[in-house]
């Protein structure tokens, strides 16, 4: 548990402790069940989420009224965002165009291409796309989207046999249309928020952590946390516990 280093204990309970943790999970049998019940926690994660389409509206909802509680109210950020999320010059181009010609937009075509004035700096479309994935703006699908290693030829067979033609893996075909959506949207929120805080002056850094706290850091559970959501029938613990103190405050 390393979330309990440094920290002291009574040393007859600690060894209790950890004999207790050491032989339960060393059980074959309690070991097979924890498993088990890890996949089914899972999967129902998925049925409720990936295979259900309304999901990522939810999501989007959502993300819009988080966005509002940390004050953007300015829906222009949404079409800004969607240009520096785009992943094709033509994507990048027509969202573009659509933003800069609102009247409250940041967004102008310069020498350097579309840029973004911040009052830190400008910065063009393909640098805020860097920038957002270095400073963890954007989504964990999304940043796993674009890093996605090419895959040789029997690579590319065993992926389509073994994920995109089986109803129970997120990568189902007919999922597509729903995961892209919904990695699309959660990327645009995200880098959403992180253009209204650079807008009002904020750092990357800075709007980085804002968007941690109100749109949430997934990947950021201790050791215990994550025994919770895996094995404790919470299956989206993250969300309710942030969520929970987002709307608290």
């Amino acid at each position: 548990w390393p979330e309990l280093a440094g920290m002291r204990f009574n040393p007859p309970f600690a060894r209790d402790l950890v004999a207790a943790h050491t032989s339960s999970f060393a059980d074959p049998f309690i070991n097979d069940v924890a498993r088990l019940w890890m996949k089914a926690m899972r999967g129902w994660r998925f049925g409720a989420t990936v295979a259900r389409p309304t999901w990522a509206l939810i999501n989007v909802h959502g993300n819009v009224y988080n966005n509002f509680l940390r004050g953007l109210t300015n829906p222009v950020r949404y079409f800004e965002a969607a240009a520096v999320s785009s992943q094709t010059p033509q994507w990048r181009d027509r969202w573009a165009t659509i933003a800069s010609k609102m009247p409250s937009s940041i967004l102008r075509k310069t020498e350097q291409g579309w840029t973004l004035r911040f009052p830190t700096g400008d910065l063009t479309l393909e640098q805020l796309h860097a920038m957002a994935s270095e400073q963890g703006w954007r989504s964990g699908w999304a940043r796993s989207e674009s890093a996605r290693p090419e895959l040789g030829h029997t690579g590319l067979v065993a992926n389509v046999m073994n994920k995109t033609m089986n109803p129970f893996s997120p990568e189902f075909l007919a999922y597509w249309p729903t995961k892209t959506f919904a990695v699309w949207s959660e990327d645009v929120g995200r880098i959403a928020l992180g253009v209204d805080q650079m807008a009002k002056g904020s750092l990357a850094e800075e709007a980085g952590r804002v968007i941690a706290q109100t749109l949430f850091d997934y990947g950021d559970l201790r050791g215990a946390e994550q025994a919770i959501r895996d094995y404790g029938g919470i299956p989206f613990y993250t969300w309710i516990k942030n969520n929970t103190k987002l709307q608290l405050e």
